[in-house]
């Protein structure tokens, strides 16, 4: 065994690659390779399969994992960019060297053209059997979509423009974030986790700003799946893609701006947080303004990407109720058989369950997420409270979610009707959550905050375990 391991290292020193660029160059090569492999096999798969051997979330979980396992592949090597803009944002901002961006892009092209080298290879017979020994672009038999991007039939060059450049920044913003160190990190070696987490879908001070933004970066990802799912009637994803997108985008505010002032991005939140004396009073109101205002334009922001979907789907009338009404991708509505009473029960339970989750997350004294894992957990709670707590009105459980999308859909063409429809639902949403929100931090300091032992018990008890002290007080026993 000891010859062996010194032969073998000796080879390794022998192959070892010399130059750095070049090391770095064939690292993001193979990265690449690997995300396309995987994400365009996943393409293939759902296409050539007709739809029985996944559908569109597929694909969209399939991109995510394939840039995770890239990134886990050459990050340590190269950084892991996989990505021209992202290597060409990073040099703008001086944290690489220019020298690297055509360096990188050729490797990241060259490792792209690979991997659709190999999936085509791997569904070679698949392909021309799918139509009949041809090969076409578009089209119900079309397959250059497996290997590139094409724009839909109602998608002009403007707006096919703008939405690239709208997911672009915002794969750059939720990038930045998770690697900054100052802000809300992640522990080490999560990193790739959490991008891939990005991929799977698309004031008074300083701070007020970054409030707005990592709202935004919420709305934007969770409106925009809405968007999809409907205007796609369910062939872009279903109500599971919404969960996901939801939570992941909690997930991408907490990081974007969680570290400058505790990523609340919820009314119900904020004034839970003033009531336990965790933050000052006079923050609220920015606070909830900001949170709005991140909603409103990220509602804006969504409109625009798929306004002329939105058109050709409800050939421009815009309407809040029908088959197909499309105000319900940007607001919260009540279904038909859901009263009032019902729909106002529904967002308190929602929403304390969320408080109540929350403060456990975050509570040191308990068992708390492990430090820098808080926003993926606290995503997938708000996945879960989607998938079990959804149906009835869409789970809003946050005024400003549905408040500052309603209010941009009133001015955007949906009209007064908005504020109407349901028996008048609109407040539901504002008023419930609030009430939802302190019902799940009392009963939570009630349950549980307020029985933690305190510290110099902890320690006494923890000096008895070790066997370093004899005695302790039975009311903590």
């Amino acid at each position: 065994m000891g010859r062996q391991k010194e032969f073998v290292n000796k080879v390794s020193e022998m192959l070892r690659i010399r130059n750095k660029l070049l090391r770095q160059a064939l690292a993001e090569c193979l990265g690449t390779l690997i995300l396309v492999m995987f994400g365009c096999g996943s393409v293939a798969q759902v296409v050539l399969s007709k739809g029985s051997h996944g559908q569109f979330l597929t694909v969209n979980l399939a991109f995510g994992f394939a840039v995770m396992l890239g990134i886990l592949i050459a990050g340590q090597v190269s950084g892991g960019h996989l990505n021209p803009a992202v290597t060409f944002a990073l040099c703008i901002m001086a944290r690489e060297p220019w020298i690297k961006f055509p360096v990188y892009t050729i490797a990241q092209t060259l490792g792209a053209f690979l991997g659709a080298g190999i999936v085509y290879g791997l569904y070679y017979d698949a392909i021309w059997f799918f139509a009949n020994d041809q090969l076409y672009v578009t089209g119900p038999n079309g397959t250059a979509g497996i290997f590139a991007t094409f724009p839909t039939e109602h998608l002009t060059l403007m707006n096919g423009f703008f939405d690239q450049f709208i997911g672009t920044a915002a794969l750059v913003v939720c990038v930045l974030a998770i690697v900054d160190p100052y802000n809300n990190p992640i522990p080490r070696g999560l990193e790739a986790f959490t991008v891939g987490f990005v991929v799977l879908r698309r004031a008074a001070e300083v701070g007020e700003s970054q409030k707005a933004l990592r709202c935004f970066v919420l709305w934007l990802f969770g409106l925009g799946s809405v968007a999809q799912v409907v205007l796609g009637k369910k062939e872009f994803g279903q109500y599971l893609s919404i969960n996901l997108s939801f939570g992941f985008g909690v997930t991408m505010g907490i990081h974007v701006a969680g570290g400058v002032s505790g990523a609340h991005m919820n009314c119900a939140v904020s004034l839970t947080n003033c009531i336990l004396g965790r933050l000052p009073w006079k923050k609220l109101p920015m606070y909830m303004l900001a949170q709005i205002f991140g909603a409103f334009l990220a509602a804006a922001v969504v409109f625009c990407l798929y306004y002329e979907a939105l058109n050709t789907y409800c050939e421009g009338n815009f309407t809040v109720t029908g088959p197909l009404e499309t105000a319900s991708i940007f607001a919260t509505y009540p279904q038909p058989y859901l009263s009032i009473g019902g729909g106002f029960l529904d967002q308190v339970v929602g929403t304390g369950a969320l408080l109540l989750c929350i403060l456990a997350i975050n509570d040191k004294k308990n068992s708390p997420a492990l430090n820098g894992t808080q926003a993926v957990v606290v995503g997938l709670l708000v996945t879960v409270i989607g998938m079990s707590m959804g149906m009835n009105s869409g789970y809003a459980i946050n005024p400003a979610r549905d408040l500052g999308p309603r209010i941009f859909t009133a001015i955007a063409g949906w009209g007064i009707e908005v504020f109407r429809a349901g028996n008048y639902w609109c407040w539901v949403p504002i008023v419930a959550p609030l009430v939802g929100s302190l019902t799940g931090a009392l009963l939570y300091q009630l349950l549980v905050g307020l029985h933690h032992p305190p510290s110099e018990e902890v320690t006494k008890v923890h000096e008895m375990e070790a066997g370093t002290s004899e005695t302790v007080t039975c009311e903590y026993m």
